[in-house]
């Protein structure tokens, strides 16, 4: 309150609702799915995840038991596959067997 001539006023107290909070407010909020950054940390025999449909999957296990042999899924790694999955021509049976080693969808 304060005292004006005999007249007391009210100031009103107005707090800024952004006070304390970070600029860029996007970068906090997680993201869903696997990064590109991290599929492409996952690109040997040994070791690899693969990008197809938007979906990213670890096929080490299968690596030894594809038809095509392990080192021609080597050449997708580290990039969206589905072209590569596609022009083979995959049978239903082998995007039945795909689900098996699914992980999470793909965040680019």
């Amino acid at each position: 309150h304060v005292k004006r001539g005999g007249e007391t006023q009210t100031r009103a107290h107005v707090v800024d609702p952004t006070a304390g909070m970070a600029e860029d407010t996007a970068s906090e909020i997680p993201v869903k799915g696997i990064k590109m950054d991290e599929v492409e940390k996952h690109s040997s025999i040994d070791d690899l995840w693969l990008v197809i449909d938007g979906k990213v999957y670890d096929v080490t296990p299968f690596m030894d038991d594809h038809p095509g042999g392990g080192e021609i899924m080597l050449s997708a790694a580290g990039k969206d596959g589905t072209q590569d999955f596609e022009d083979v021509g995959h049978s239903p049976h082998a995007r039945t067997l795909l689900q098996k080693y699914y992980l999470d969808e793909f965040a680019g």
